[in-house]
């Protein structure tokens, strides 16, 4: 009898928990786009306040400014951009392990048609922040 009352909670717990993966990668996801369409408007001092403390240690918004130049220089407006990718990941090269999202968008920009930006939110004290970025 008590395996037939478990059974069901169980059940319910196990189905609650693909809702719960994808409310983490919809929050990853919504901090990514903050982050990365204040750079888009040029605010950098709003999307350095928005990255996680990971980011904020190794580059001032100084540094930050710099690093999205070189990095999108020339490319121009963005177009639009569009998620294909999203992959959690506990382990990644140069940083902590922690609870990472790595997130991929096709974008398109006004000198550049086709291109990959990744934003890896990390999971900072229940809240997602940004904690890297490459466009390639």
């Amino acid at each position: 009898m008590k395996t037939m009352r478990i059974f069901p909670l169980f059940l319910v717990l196990l189905l609650c928990l693909p809702v719960h993966a994808d409310m983490d990668v919809e929050h990853a996801e919504a901090a990514a786009l903050a982050w990365i369409e204040a750079i888009d408007r040029g605010d950098i001092l709003e999307a350095w306040h928005l990255s996680s403390p990971l980011m904020q240690e190794i580059a001032s918004p100084d540094a930050l400014a710099k690093a999205i130049q070189a990095a999108r220089g020339g490319m121009g407006s963005v177009i639009d951009r569009k998620l294909v990718d999203a992959r959690r990941e506990t382990s990644l090269p140069g940083a902590p392990d922690g609870e990472y999202i790595v997130l991929s968008f096709h974008a398109r920009f006004e000198n550049k048609q086709q291109a990959v930006e990744t934003v890896t939110p990390r999971r900072e004290n229940g809240t997602w922040k940004v904690s890297g970025y490459f466009i390639r």
